[in-house]
């Protein structure tokens, strides 16, 4: 760590280690079934097709079979919005598909059943949506306490606000879309000579075309790729929530999926702007000619956030990860099973460029 010497990280682990080797955790094996359950993962939104992964869990005592977990191939998935059974498929073993649309407010009810792994059910209600604004995207130095240097960032300010009345839980991505182009200008001097300029980019092309407006200038757009960012999270309070303690004992904050969660519980019915940091690398290649951003909002149900919450946790912890505490359970919200039924819904910004392009 940059802010104390490994001698203070060792020296406080130690406390924490002498504080606690008197305590003792006591698991009741019999609360726990040895029989083997499904296992249901299923995220509808607003957008696309809705994908059901349906596997079987391991049984205790079985670990040594572990690698012979599988696909539930032959399980019966009932999917119901509103009270209407809707209509399912299967892309694969274990993959079931709808391609129902989903509004805010649906309920959906999913129900799996299989005649050894027994029967899972859970339902989910689709959230509303909260409208996101990108306010602009600037080159920001700032000051990097990991690397003890002052490092440049892309910085996406963007705004919501947020409902007084409920209580919200949140996800944001920054998407990026890298372009691939073409320009060049052309200028016919008096003597008939003729000059020829070819950008390397979308800014280099502004520039030239700036410095040399009687010259003949061409810019073509050919295709782009769509990239998910990393965002930086140490300078935006809402995605950082890790004290000095909490890093020197080895915590980590880290998003599963670089999908960053959070909730509403420091600005609630406020209306906040997000300072999103990514790093200032190209997506490489042809498509490195021109860029635009995007910030996406979700909005998720609890039990969504709690599980992304859950996996994030035992991810940050090194502590549990080396047997010095307990890792967290992952929640899940699946009756009779294991897995989550999470719904959620989206806004996107509208895509913008560099305050200088």
């Amino acid at each position: 760590m940059n802010r104390n010497t490994n001698i203070t990280k060792y020296m406080l682990l130690v406390c924490m280690l002498l504080a606690v080797s008197g305590c003792r955790d006591d698991f009741d094996l019999d609360d726990i079934s040895n029989k083997e359950k499904l296992v249901v993962y299923c995220l509808p939104s607003t957008t696309g097709t809705t994908y059901i992964s349906v596997t079987n869990s391991m049984a205790i005592g079985k670990h040594a079979e572990a690698n012979k977990m599988r696909a539930v191939a032959d399980a019966q998935v009932s999917y119901r919005v509103n009270g209407e059974t809707k209509e399912v498929g299967q892309k694969a073993d274990g993959t079931f598909y709808t391609d129902t649309p989903h509004h805010a407010g649906d309920c959906v009810e999913l129900t799996v059943t299989h005649p050894r792994y027994g029967t899972a059910t859970a339902s989910a209600v689709v959230p509303e949506s909260i409208p996101v604004r990108l306010d602009r995207v600037q080159k920001v130095s700032l000051f990097d306490e990991d690397y003890m240097s002052t490092r440049d960032y892309y910085q996406l300010a963007a705004t919501f606000t947020d409902p007084v009345e409920s209580k919200d839980y949140y996800a944001v991505t920054v998407r990026v879309k890298h372009y691939k182009g073409d320009a060049y200008g052309e200028l016919v001097n008096e003597n008939g000579s003729r000059t020829l300029w070819i950008p390397n980019d979308y800014n280099d092309y502004l520039y030239w075309k700036e410095q040399y407006p009687q010259a003949e200038w061409t810019c073509e757009i050919s295709d782009s790729v769509v990239e998910t960012k990393t965002i930086y999270t140490a300078k935006e309070p809402l995605l950082n929530t890790l004290t000095d303690i909490d890093t020197d004992f080895g915590y980590e904050n880290s998003f599963y999926g670089n999908f960053y969660i959070f909730n509403d519980a420091t600005i609630n019915g406020q209306t906040y702007t997000l300072h999103l940091n990514t790093d200032s690398f190209g997506y490489g290649g042809a498509f490195n000619f021109w860029h635009k951003y995007q910030v996406v909002l979700y909005r998720l149900t609890p039990e969504y956030y709690h599980f992304l919450k859950s996996l994030n946790d035992v991810e940050n912890n090194d502590l549990a990860q080396a047997g010095f505490s307990l890792v967290s359970p992952t929640l899940h919200n699946i009756s009779g099973g294991f897995g989550l039924l999470g719904a959620s819904n989206s806004s996107e910004s509208e895509w913008m460029a560099l305050d200088n392009e």
